[in-house]
C-alpha cells in the first residue's frame, strides 16, 4: 500500500479533471467510533472516458498511490485494463488502515463520459480521515486519475478537489491506437 508511483501529468487533460464534493452527514450514533458518511460526488470534467471511480477512505500512515514509485498491483490493473474488482480487492484486503471501499457506478453501462456524474456515500472512522479516489484514463495504455484528500471535519461542509492524471508507468507508452483497451475505439467513434 505505501508503494510510490512516478507521475506525468498529461498535457491534453489539463489540470482540471475530476471534482469531487465531499459532504459529512450526521454519524450514525453519537459515539467517538461511530463512523461518519460522506457524500461525494464526481464529475468528469474532462474528455477522457473514465471507469467507475474506486474510493476507499483510510489513515494518513498509507497510500493507495504516489509519485515517484511503481505502481501497486492493483494500481496497475485499474491503469491498464480498467480492473477496477483487482483495486477493490487490493484496497479491502488491509482493513486495519483501510477503511470503507466503494467503486462509484456510473452510466448503464460504464463509463463515467464527459460531462458527466456520479455520486456515492462512503463511511469513515475517526482514524480514516483520508479520502483516495482512482480510476483509469479509458483511451490510456497506462493513465489513471486520482486523488488522496483530506476529508472535512464537520458536518455540512463542502469541499472541493481535483484529480490529477498519472501514468502508472507500467507500459510503454507507445500511443499507438492498437495498444490501447478495447473500449476506447467505440467510445472515441475511432477505429
Amino acid at each position: 500500500m505505501q508503494q510510490r508511483y512516478r507521475r506525468t501529468v498529461f498535457g491534453f487533460l489539463a489540470a482540471v479533471l475530476v471534482g469531487a464534493f465531499l459532504v459529512p452527514t450526521a454519524a450514525t450514533a453519537s459515539t467517538r467510533r461511530a463512523p461518519t458518511r460522506y457524500l461525494v460526488t464526481i464529475e468528469n470534467l474532462s474528455n477522457q472516458p473514465l471507469t467507475p471511480p474506486v474510493l476507499a477512505t483510510h489513515s494518513a500512515a498509507v497510500s493507495a498511490f504516489a509519485a515517484g514509485a511503481p505502481a501497486s498491483p492493483g494500481i496497475q490493473g485499474l491503469a491498464e485494463n480498467g480492473d477496477v474488482p483487482g483495486l477493490v480487492a487490493e484496497l479491502s484486503s488491509n482493513r486495519r488502515m483501510i477503511g470503507s471501499v466503494q467503486v462509484a457506478e456510473a452510466g448503464d453501462p460504464p463509463p463515467l463520459e464527459a460531462g458527466e456524474s456520479v455520486t456515492v456515500e462512503i463511511d469513515a472512522l475517526r482514524r480514516h480521515r483520508r479520502l483516495t479516489i482512482a480510476s483509469m484514463l479509458i483511451c490510456t495504455n497506462d493513465g489513471f486519475a486520482a486523488a488522496e484528500i483530506r476529508l472535512p471535519g464537520r458536518a455540512g461542509l463542502q469541499t472541493t478537489h481535483y484529480l490529477n492524471s498519472y501514468d502508472a508507468g507500467t507500459e510503454r507508452n507507445t500511443e499507438d491506437f492498437d495498444d490501447l483497451v478495447p473500449p476506447c475505439g467505440p467510445l472515441t467513434g475511432v477505429d
